[in-house]
């Protein structure tokens, strides 16, 4: 499921996700499910 949903967002919150967590958006599924309602 969060596999899914990252190849979809991944590219529309790209630039924006990398901004906030780097390393933390492909490590951490909360930190990276945090942001898109954000």
């Amino acid at each position: 499921m969060v596999k899914s949903q990252k190849t979809g967002t991944d590219k529309a919150a790209s630039g924006r996700r990398q901004t906030v967590f780097p390393q933390q958006n492909d490590r951490s599924p909360v930190g990276r499910d945090s942001f898109i309602p954000l």
